[in-house]
């Protein structure tokens, strides 16, 4: 077990990563705090990452994988690019579309919000997560790496919706912000 420079356990796997386990942790807390185990409804997952596989956890085989490039999984999967509203005129609603850690690798975030909003039913929620410190890291799996954000950041970026609950998650260690999450209706 590594520890970090205040001799706290590390079990991040990645070193150049600050935070990275931490962050990881909240995003699970994140998704199960708002999908409660067995939710019936329609669920998709843009950008499949780790959070699928507690998505999968959480509803089984109901989850929809919304991703511009193809990737071999057992769920169903939608090749689409969230900027482009043309390739996903067939994807259907959903009552939960959760999008982690993807916003910072889409050169037109502003679109992209836009985009995955509509993708909800009447009554739906948007999950979001998007990092603050972490790491520039480009070339990771198929994306470029562009943003950052800060806090209220994506109440700006989801301007147009219903609400938005951010929620900005800091290290225990020395309060350094390393992650924002958002509850977009």
């Amino acid at each position: 077990m590594r520890k970090d420079k205040h001799g706290a356990r590390n079990n991040n796997p990645h070193p150049d990563f600050p935070y990275l386990a931490e962050w990881r942790a909240c995003i699970e807390q994140f998704i199960r705090a708002n999908i409660s185990a067995g939710f019936q409804g329609e669920v998709a997952d843009i950008g499949m990452g780790d959070s699928t596989v507690v998505l999968q956890q959480l509803v089984g085989n109901n989850v929809v994988i919304i991703d511009k490039n193809y990737r071999e999984h057992e769920l169903k999967y939608i090749v689409g690019d969230l900027t482009d509203i043309n390739t996903l005129t067939n994807v259907g609603k959903f009552d939960i579309v959760c999008m982690m850690e993807v916003l910072e690798h889409l050169e037109r975030p502003f679109t992209a919000a836009e985009n995955a909003y509509s993708l909800l039913k009447e009554g739906g929620k948007l999950l979001v997560t998007v990092p603050t410190i972490l790491k520039w890291h480009p070339g990771m799996h198929f994306y470029r790496d562009y943003w950052r954000f800060m806090p209220e950041s994506l109440t700006q970026l989801f301007h147009f919706a219903k609400s938005v609950e951010e929620t900005v998650y800091n290290s225990p260690i020395d309060g350094v912000p390393y992650g924002i999450a958002a509850v977009v209706k």
